[in-house]
């Protein structure tokens, strides 16, 4: 038992409060041992998951876009944007030392003899990532060196 709680020896666990700087080890005693250091690491955040604190996967997240420009943000929220331009359809803000830098621009054209503006997807060069068209949905994969 460790500030009310009960652990099961060899158990490792964080405290709410300490945004997972220390970690806790049950060693069967009556107290537990403790260590420091930044124990999350690259797409892990330190929160309260499924009733378990410390860290966890970052969720995977998906927007996307249909029709004649309309979208759906990451948290669900419908939004149309129907001008002839580019502009930043996604990117990791604020920048992260944990987690690969990205962005994703969209551009759309006013072609000749269309109704409709093309819609093309551009990844800056410095971008860790490919993007693989499929049909009518686009895929953005990482993409490693040797793979």
């Amino acid at each position: 038992i460790y500030n009310g709680r009960y652990y099961l020896k060899g158990e490792t666990f964080f405290l709410e409060g300490e945004n997972c700087k220390r970690k806790y080890y049950c060693d069967g005693s009556i107290s537990a041992l403790e260590t420091e250091g930044s124990f999350c690491g690259p797409g892990q955040f330190c929160g309260t998951q499924k009733g378990v604190f410390g860290c966890h996967a970052l969720p995977d997240g998906t927007c996307q876009i249909s029709g004649f420009l309309h979208y759906t943000t990451f948290d669900g929220q419908p939004y149309s944007f129907q001008g002839t331009s580019m502009y930043v359809l996604v990117e990791l803000c604020p920048m992260s030392k944990l987690l690969p830098s990205f962005r994703v621009e969209v551009k759309n054209e006013k072609m000749p003899n269309r109704l409709f503006p093309e819609i093309s997807m551009v990844l800056p060069r410095r971008n860790p990532f490919f993007w693989i068209p499929r049909a009518s949905m686009w895929n953005v994969w990482e993409f490693q060196e040797g793979q």
